[in-house]
């Protein structure tokens, strides 16, 4: 009998600070699935932070993710700084595909895409060209 109230108080115990340490748990328990405008104002600043394109990080965007000691050389083919269109992924839910068009329009009707997952967090440039026509939604 002793032992069963000694498991039910350890039980309760747990539970007790498992509820109160909630606030505190990391980002990842808490992720919230972003927006289509949320999606493009994220893919915007990727491109200005990571030196694709000619503006300088710090002048558009208050909130700078990589030190501006950090940014990259400017790349060839610099990106325009806000974005063209939006390819909507076939499976729902998995992330947003933002398209930018080159600066210097060369080459003709391709550009780059930003991928990002659905929560906003994990980015990437598509290492290929894509074409413009692919965008589903011009923005």
């Amino acid at each position: 009998m002793k032992k069963s109230y000694a498991l039910i108080i350890l039980v309760i115990s747990f539970l007790v600070a498992f509820i109160f340490s909630l606030p505190y748990l990391p980002d990842y328990f808490k992720k919230k699935i972003i927006g289509e405008t949320e999606a493009v104002k994220i893919a915007e600043q990727f491109v200005c932070d990571t030196g694709y394109s000619t503006v300088h990080p710090n002048r558009i965007f208050s909130d700078l993710v990589v030190p501006t000691e950090m940014v990259p050389k400017m790349h060839n083919h610099p990106l325009e700084e806000k974005a063209f269109g939006i390819v909507h992924n076939k499976l729902e839910g998995s992330g947003w595909c933002i398209i930018f068009k080159y600066k210097d329009r060369r080459p003709p009707n391709m550009g780059r895409a930003v991928l990002m997952d659905k929560y906003g967090q994990k980015l990437w440039i598509f290492p290929q060209r894509i074409y413009l026509y692919r965008a589903e939604k011009r923005l």
